[in-house]
């Protein structure tokens, strides 16, 4: 029986000695009620507390330990050690000193001899170390070196080792590159920082393999490599050095420039949209939008524009802004110049028919049909493509002016539908439908 009392290095001192040899003894504890408070230095026998650790003062069974010495051969003796503990034996709370027992140099007994792989019969059966689970899970940050979120617990007595690696993603890693320590925390040990963009995706398997009382057990520990934040987005390519052209009235993608920007972090992407639309050195609002634009995420800039660009309607070089936003909330911008080109444009009538009813013997123009044409500087010619084959009308081909050919003629009466074209001076053209009513006068 050993009684702890507070302030000195250990708590227990075993000594044994095995007949035979007792050389290289190795000292291991294999059960008691205590077993889960404390640990035993396995080469001097010393026994201490568990940092934290609260050994009960009035546990049903006593305070027990059932110590084991082992040699070289596997021969091995065991004693039960009853140790009487004041209330509250703690290690935590006591400005880190620890209870420690008054008996030292407690011994199994000399010259006992029990034979290979024999147990005292007192003692039990002892137990091999359990995980609770075939495997588990633990993340550690780039550039760090504790990995969270896993912590081997396979018993009081379990001595820890990782004893295989694989590298699922081409890390880069080895199994020298982490070490365990005895209460089952991994660290990372290599030399060079952990740089997951060097890696393929940084998920890597480790074998953690338990000992106790000559017995093992694994567990596989799959660890990611977390991203951290080291970058933010960024252009990698330049903006055209002089105006993308377009011509007006086209819808869909624009050649000549592609958006291109990155953010250096493993799992960082982009996502491309357009902040803003401007003129180059006007002031003046263009009239456009941001909608009138679109940007896929390769980076592909589009008219959106149900009837495209007018350059009619603008003053100057448009200015378009690109933002590219990462996952970290990063930003950057990238503006693009867009230089609208003059096409010739159709012109057209507005409404497209329309009717008059006259005498046979009108005198002036019958009416005026006229057309419009967004080009400002073209020209537009008139005519009569259908519906005056008897040759009783005319029209201004200048001017769209209708009468009659010959205003006294009295065979002019009846009604007519005309088909008048205007065409500008690229050959485009548009139609109008004109119904005439042509009275006879008696």
């Amino acid at each position: 029986t050993a009684e702890t009392v507070e302030g000195q290095q250990f708590i227990i001192n075993v000594d044994a000695n095995i007949a035979g040899n007792s050389d290289g003894l190795v000292y291991s504890i294999v059960g008691g009620t205590s077993a889960d408070f404390v640990i035993i230095n396995p080469t001097t026998g010393v026994v201490t507390l568990r940092e934290g650790a609260q050994m009960p003062s009035n546990a049903p069974e006593g305070n027990t330990l059932i110590v084991r010495a082992t040699n070289a051969e596997g021969d091995f003796a065991e004693q039960s050690i009853k140790i009487s503990a004041p209330a509250a034996t703690s290690a935590s709370g006591m400005s880190n000193t620890l209870w420690v027992g008054t008996g030292s140099a407690l011994a199994l007994g000399a010259a006992s001899s029990l034979g290979s792989g024999s147990s005292d019969p007192s003692s039990g059966s002892p137990s091999g170390p359990s995980f609770a689970s075939a495997t588990a899970s633990g993340s550690i940050e780039e550039n760090g070196s504790v990995i969270t979120g896993y912590q081997a617990s396979a018993g009081a007595q379990a001595v820890y080792a990782i004893t295989a690696m694989n590298d699922l993603t081409n890390t880069g890693l080895t199994i020298n590159d982490f070490a365990i320590s005895g209460d089952g925390n991994i660290a990372y040990t290599g030399t060079n920082p952990l740089d997951l963009e060097t890696m393929d995706e940084g998920i890597a398997e480790l074998t953690i393999t338990a000992t106790a009382n000559g017995q093992t057990a694994s567990q596989i520990l799959t660890l990611e490599i977390a991203d951290m934040d080291e970058f933010d987005a960024a252009f990698v390519s330049l903006a055209p050095s002089s105006p993308v052209a377009i011509d007006e009235a086209y819808i869909g993608s624009i050649s000549g420039y592609t958006a291109n920007a990155i953010d250096l972090d493993k799992t960082d992407t982009i996502t491309y949209s357009i902040s803003k639309v401007a003129y180059k050195t006007n002031s003046a609002s263009t009239g456009l939008s941001p909608s009138d634009f679109a940007i896929s995420q390769e980076g592909i800039l589009s008219i959106a524009r149900a009837e495209g660009l007018d350059y009619e309607n603008l003053s100057d070089t448009l200015v378009v802004t690109v933002l590219a936003t990462s996952k970290d909330s990063s930003t950057t911008t990238q503006e693009v110049e867009i230089s609208v080109q003059n096409q010739n444009e159709a012109p057209f009538f507005s409404p497209d028919d329309g009717s008059t009813t006259r005498d046979e013997t009108w005198s002036g123009d019958l009416i005026r049909v006229t057309a419009d044409d967004y080009d400002a500087d073209d020209t537009l010619s008139y005519a009569i493509t259908a519906g005056n084959e008897a040759g009783i009308f005319q029209i201004d081909s200048d001017d769209g002016y209708v009468s009659f050919v010959s205003p006294t003629n009295e065979d002019n009466d009846g009604d007519y539908t005309l088909t008048i074209s205007a065409t500008d001076e690229g050959g485009l053209f548009d139609l109008f439908y004109l119904s005439l009513n042509i009275n006879e006068i008696a």
